[in-house]
């Protein structure tokens, strides 16, 4: 059994749970649809060129980029932090990375429920799901702890010629 130092386990640790604070932070007035919108007002007044119905297709394009980034990003936290205590088992560190990820999607359409000028949505959930199921897809290929093989996922070797050489 391996022994976890408490600046080891702060080190996994420390990083998921600050994500989030923020996005449960997030979740309450400061993000709401109206505070959103005047700071993209604000960062597009540089381009004078768009038109108001243009602000609004990219401020929902932008809060749905925002959904699916911070749980693809907290996911990729949550995987690191429990592979920790699951080496070497990486289907089970993806289960419960994905599991921990849903939940705090849950949470913070229910404390936007909570909050006069939010709502909850189911729709926002599923758009945090697919940025989970996205950096889910993701991990194998691009990201293999010490210890953490994933089997069946590199492509198999090329197969040898038989016969004599031309």
């Amino acid at each position: 059994m391996r022994i976890l130092t408490l600046r080891v386990w702060l080190w996994h640790w420390c990083p998921p749970v600050m994500w989030v604070a923020a996005i449960l932070v997030l979740s309450g007035d400061f993000g709401s649809s109206a505070k959103t919108l005047g700071l993209i007002r604000w960062v597009v007044a540089f381009y004078p060129a768009l038109f108001p119905d243009d602000l609004n297709l990219v401020h929902a394009f932008l809060r749905k980029v925002g959904h699916v980034s911070a749980y693809a990003i907290l996911y990729l936290l949550c995987f690191r932090a429990v592979g920790l205590h699951l080496p070497g088992r990486p289907w089970s560190t993806c289960l419960a990375a994905a599991a921990l990820s849903t939940l705090v999607a849950l949470a913070d359409e229910g404390c936007q429920s909570l909050v006069p000028s939010r709502h909850g949505s189911w729709a926002d959930v599923l758009q945090d799901f697919s940025g989970i199921t996205l950096a889910a897809g993701v991990v194998p290929g691009l990201w293999q702890p010490a210890g953490m093989d994933f089997p069946n996922l590199a492509p198999a070797p090329a197969p040898e010629k038989l016969g004599p050489e031309p």
